[in-house]
């Protein structure tokens, strides 16, 4: 959902205003609709129909909102002029610097230009993080300017923090590491965007929390057997070995330092693991074992054996190639010392963090 959508969902749920909510696929063009012009001729989102009256621009429609419907607090919209003044400052600064940067530099950091058909644009990336950045530091700076933890000095939110506080919230869409990075040398605007993300919907994550759980579930599942096979591989021979017999502990301290970071990554939830400071170093980590795991399991184990048979017929060259066996069938074939027990202890506790990160996973994007 976009800034300019989520802070008018945010004003209308805080102030108890009723409305039917009409999702707009933008991925599917459906701003370009003949239906949706005719409500916003610069087919564009937000946009709001309230009776006969036909009003787009996310500001103005909060505008709207804050003086048309009784019961809404003073404080969103005051009806002081001059305290009014202060906040069209701060939405029309709002537009052509935070917004500019943030838009510039989110939508090509998180991929969404993807989903657009368009191409990531690092360049577009390094300059909306520095516009972001620099407007971050005049929030700091002078709109936080006052006694009250809120812009313009104000003890109590106005419709700009709205606006201002869901454009930062699009940070949640980059990793934490980036998002840490640019928003830790802003105290106050930190502070005062905790204050007023209780009113956020709970809906708001719901997609990145999905990816997350799919992402730890993947891991729980796959992880183990990658653990399994390599531990076939510390005790066997193999053409392709990386280690030699008698070096086996280096592998096995690998096996041991990937396995056991992906199970604190899931344990935590985090981003930091143990050794492995990174999830995008705990990724590529794993799948470097994935990739092993692969391997070994079309055929690189045992040996190549050729044998040359000279007879009167001619030469004959016999190849002979041993695949690697399924690891349950090699378990079935030659017992838990084949794959060891701390595999399968780690099998069964990384599976069982996977169900359960699941479970709730799903729980939280139900209620």
């Amino acid at each position: 959902m976009s800034q300019p959508s989520r802070a008018l969902l945010i004003f209308c749920k805080v102030n108890g205003i009723e409305f039917e909510e009409v999702k707009i696929e933008i991925a599917k063009m459906q701003h370009r609709s003949p239906e949706f012009a005719e409500i916003n001729p610069m087919k564009q989102v937000p946009a709001m129909v309230h009776g006969d009256f036909k009003l787009f621009e996310s500001h103005a429609i909060l505008i709207y909102l804050a003086s048309a419907f009784p019961g809404v607090a003073d404080n969103w919209y005051p009806t002081d002029v001059c305290k009014r003044a202060k906040i069209h400052s701060v939405l029309d600064w709002h537009h052509s610097n935070l917004r500019r940067g943030s838009v510039g530099y989110i939508f090509n950091a998180s991929g969404i230009v993807l989903a657009f058909g368009l191409p990531l644009d690092p360049k577009a990336a390094d300059e909306g993080e520095k516009l972001l950045s620099k407007s971050l530091a005049i929030i700091e700076s002078h709109w936080l300017e006052g006694n009250g933890p809120f812009l313009l000095g104000n003890s109590q939110p106005s419709i700009a923090d709205l606006a201002l506080v869901c454009e930062i919230m699009q940070l949640e869409l980059v990793d934490e590491e980036d998002r840490h990075r640019i928003l830790s040398p802003h105290k106050k605007v930190q502070k005062s965007s905790g204050i007023i993300c209780p009113h956020k919907p709970t809906s708001r994550a719901a997609v990145k929390a999905t990816c997350r759980v799919l992402a730890v579930v993947f891991l729980s599942l796959l992880l183990p057997l990658s653990v399994l096979l390599l531990a076939r591989l510390s005790i066997a021979r193999y053409l392709l070995s990386i280690s030699g017999d008698k070096t086996t502990w280096v592998l096995n301290l690998l096996v041991f330092l990937v396995a056991f970071s992906a199970l604190v990554n899931c344990l935590t939830g985090s981003n930091l693991a143990l050794l492995i400071g990174e999830r995008r170093r705990i990724c590529a980590a794993w799948a470097l074992l994935f990739l092993m795991q692969a391997c070994l399991s079309l055929g690189i184990r045992g040996t190549i054996d050729a044998e040359i048979n000279s007879s009167a017929e001619g030469n004959n060259w016999v190849l002979q190639k041993l695949t690697d066996p399924p690891v349950a069938a090699d378990l079935a074939m030659n017992g838990w010392a084949a794959a060891g027990v701390a595999g399968w202890w780690l099998y069964y506790l990384t599976a069982a963090v996977g169900v359960v990160r699941a479970v709730r996973g799903f729980v939280w994007v139900l209620t």
